[in-house]
């Protein structure tokens, strides 16, 4: 069949297992209806050619679908929402802090999924399906719901931390969503002004994959967005630059933090993502933004990005995401030795900043 060209092909060999029992199952279902319907008007014998000269456009519009919606997406979210249900979803939180002071800024609740027979699986294998589907609000509202229960715990141990909580664009434009994020707000008893709403620029890279178009129409998220503000819960733009960012948008999510993503900080010696740091973080200081850079894993990096002017870090080097039941052991060890590190890299810094200044003419980005 001269459809099932190269792209399909590859396609289909990208699929799962179980994605590709489902698209042959969706392919004899369909056989098996055609049959009988056209059985009543041809004979019994044309039903099969029939079929089999439809395939040809049959199968590339099914594999069309696929890419562009993600069938397997939808398989994992029928699972997923078994697995809320039982609760088996639970939460990990990681520590962002004052690049500067060393000062605890937030932390971020992290999705992480017990599955009975897998063990503890990472968003990775299931956050595209929950982001991506009608389990999309359902899901995002179950995770506020369980780290603003959370967030009260610590507050009522004299622990009150800024929960950063992430929300797709197509959750945050719903005409309700501020409403019942008041809601639990006022059953968890906790502060407004304690809780941040990430959100996502895109919910996949892949072109081929169907991207979140709510954030390209400012006028859906307006009332969402004056609404939340009314509430004086914190807005910020998660993963900036690997989306389709823009002045534009920043403007009109209101925004009150921007976070880096952590590919440009990962590879932050390179010069174009040390160029991309340092203009989002001239730029979020235009805005008055609170500019985050995510993915800080060595010293090194944290040097970086404190001398192209980030306000807050997060990542490996300050701590892995861990279970509630951690996070309060942490945050006491960070208290005590928290600020003797931070001043151990300013340090550090101002060696490094003696040891590059011969290498400030040939690299523009070092100031």
């Amino acid at each position: 069949m001269h459809a099932l060209h190269a792209r399909n092909l590859a396609t289909l060999a990208a699929m799962r297992w179980r994605d590709r029992l489902g698209f042959a199952a969706i392919l004899l279902a369909g056989f098996v209806l055609f049959y009988f319907v056209t059985t009543r008007e041809l004979h019994a014998g044309l039903a099969i050619p029939f079929y089999l000269a439809l395939l040809p456009a049959v199968v590339p519009a099914l594999l069309s679908l696929y890419r562009r919606y993600g069938v397997g997406d939808w398989a994992t979210a029928l699972r997923l929402r078994r697995a809320l249900n039982r609760n088996e979803i639970v939460l990990w939180y990681q520590p962002k802090v004052s690049v500067e002071t060393g000062e605890l800024f937030g932390v971020e609740a992290l999705a992480r999924w017990e599955h009975p027979g897998r063990g503890l699986l990472p968003p990775a294998h299931f956050i595209e399906a929950a982001e991506r589907t009608w389990l999309a609000k359902r899901f995002n509202l179950y995770v506020m719901r369980a780290a603003l229960k959370q967030g009260r715990a610590w507050d009522l141990d004299d622990m009150p931390v800024v929960l950063c909580v992430n929300v797709t664009p197509r959750v945050l434009a719903s005409p309700d969503f501020a409403e019942e994020v008041g809601a639990l707000l006022i059953e968890a008893d906790y502060q407004p002004k304690l809780l941040e709403l990430e959100v996502t620029e895109s919910v996949s890279a892949d072109s081929d994959r169907l991207i979140d178009s709510s954030l390209a129409d400012p006028d859906r998220l307006i009332r969402p967005l004056e609404r939340l503000a009314a509430l004086g819960v914190r807005l910020s733009l998660d993963d900036f630059g690997t989306g389709d960012s823009s002045l534009r948008r920043i403007v009109d999510l209101k925004a009150d933090g921007v976070k880096i993503d952590r590919s440009f900080v990962l590879q932050i010696q390179d010069a174009a993502s040390a160029a991309v740091v340092r203009a989002t973080t001239v730029l979020g200081h235009s805005l008055d933004l609170t500019v985050c850079a995510e993915g800080v894993e060595t010293e090194e990096a944290w040097h970086r990005v404190r001398t192209l002017g980030c306000d807050v870090v997060q990542g490996y080097l300050i701590a892995r995401p861990m279970p509630a039941r951690d996070f309060a052991a942490w945050v006491r060890d960070w208290d005590k030795g928290g600020r003797h590190f931070v001043e151990g890299m300013r340090q550090g810094t101002a060696e490094q900043s003696l040891l590059n200044s011969s290498a400030r003419s040939l690299d523009p980005l070092i100031p």
